[in-house]
């Protein structure tokens, strides 16, 4: 039995590649041949996805199907030692990056090193590495790459001031032999089990002199106790942390989510019958060219429980809330703000993975928990975009290019939206499943 899959391989590469009756043990080592690599790696699959349990004589088959995304990393569960210099840093391992900024001071930024882009002879020659915390706010979630040994990683944070900042070039290996000070975390053990907890954004009691520059970790300081500059006020929503609140997945998700973060009591069926009286009353407004078809068969279409919610649904539901309703794609990153511009005060977020919408919560501290934000929170859009970017590394997506679909009319097996749509087009035939 020969079956497809979409393989993300440790260099962030996809792939689709087919196995025929291949055991667990055979196929790893084509992928290490395939992505070039020289280093254990394990596969994780599912959804989120998790590590592979089966053991190397199981064939694939077995344990997976035709269309399944999986992904290849450098391999957590084997026992090592945390690095004892620069050189030693590999995939996987928090380490601290010294950054300068455009005004001439700079601060540690705390890493994790989630890729090596290796050159002759096996050595990497770059790192890239996402920011898990730092002093400054708009630098968490980043991706840096960062040079092979450069002067700037380091084990552990020097303490010292953000003013001055080194270069970016190639030296020998570096050990700060200074305790690690209270501003940033230690780096974390080596775990066998994948987190699936996004970074937090930076403590409140982190905080920088404006007129000195020097880091302050002291939650109940007032003012710099060098130059005695005072503290600088916390933006109302600095502590905003977005969190994903999973919805159903019953073709009527992005109903659910709408009803759960405007917090109504109606039904995904009444959410459908809304939009479609909606439509029927204001047809200025919602014309066929905005529908996409005719509105009377626009009103079929969006009343059946089967069929599914996307872009028209969200600009009439945000007219009808009158919220901004803010879509972002984990995929890509690219975040489309419906209602934008129409004098909405608030907004809510929800997070698209290719076939399916989850809504997102915002803690903003002291066990408060919001669903609505400011539509100008540029805080909560940041928070809501690392969190994208942190299911997009645990490939939390499903790629339309790739997908693979089922027209429940006459059996028709597709490829991705590509030939989705020339299937409809062709056939007239648009009543399609996702193949399991």
């Amino acid at each position: 039995m020969s079956i497809r899959l979409r393989v993300k391989g440790p260099n962030g590469q996809s792939k689709t590649v087919t196995s025929d009756q291949e055991t667990l043990a055979a196929f790893m080592a084509r992928m290490s041949v395939l992505f070039e690599t020289s280093f254990p790696m394990e596969l994780l699959s599912g959804y989120p996805p998790q590590r592979c349990t089966a053991t190397e004589t199981q064939l694939l088959p077995d344990f997976l199907k035709s269309g399944d995304l999986v992904t290849l990393r450098e391999a957590t569960s084997i026992a090592r030692t945390p690095p004892t210099s620069v050189a030693d840093i590999r995939t996987g391992d928090l380490v601290y990056y010294k950054y300068s900024a455009p005004s001439g001071s700079g601060g540690f930024d705390a890493v994790e090193i989630i890729g090596t882009h290796p050159g002759p002879p096996a050595t990497p020659e770059s790192y890239t590495a996402v920011v898990q915390n730092s002093a400054d706010i708009e630098r968490i979630g980043r991706e840096l790459n960062i040079l092979y040994m450069s002067s700037k990683l380091f084990l552990h944070p020097p303490s010292c001031s953000l003013a001055s900042s080194g270069s970016d070039s190639a030296a020998a290996s570096i050990s700060d032999p200074d305790p690690v000070p209270s501003h940033l975390p230690p780096p974390a053990p080596v775990s066998d089990t994948p987190v699936l907890t996004p970074p937090s954004l930076a403590n409140d009691s982190v905080w920088t002199c404006s007129a000195c520059t020097v880091l302050h970790s002291s939650q109940a300081a007032t003012s710099c106790d060098v130059c005695g500059t005072p503290r600088p006020a916390a933006a109302s929503s600095r502590g905003a942390k977005a969190s994903r609140h999973r919805i159903p997945d019953d073709n009527s998700c992005l109903f659910h989510a709408v009803i759960f973060l405007l917090q109504r009591s109606d039904s995904p069926q009444d959410m459908r019958n809304i939009i479609a009286n909606a439509v029927r009353t204001n047809s200025l407004q919602w014309s066929d060219a905005m529908l996409g078809k005719p509105r009377e068969a626009y009103i079929r279409y969006i009343t059946d429980p089967s069929k599914w919610g996307g872009q028209v649904e969200l600009n009439i539901l945000c007219s009808i809330a009158k919220v901004e309703i803010a879509a972002v794609d984990i995929q890509s990153g690219r975040v489309d703000v419906y209602g934008q511009g129409s004098g909405y005060t608030h907004r809510v977020y929800m997070l698209f993975s290719g076939i399916h919408f989850d809504a997102v919560t915002f803690d903003m501290g002291d066990h408060n928990t919001t669903r609505q934000v400011r539509a100008d929170d540029a805080v909560a859009e940041r928070s809501v975009q690392q969190l994208a970017a942190f299911l997009r590394r645990q490939g939390a997506f499903t790629d339309q290019q790739t997908m693979r679909l089922v027209c429940q009319t006459c059996g028709f097996e597709m490829e991705g939206d590509y030939e989705a749509r020339l299937h409809a087009g062709s056939s007239g035939h648009t009543d399609f499943k996702m193949k399991k």
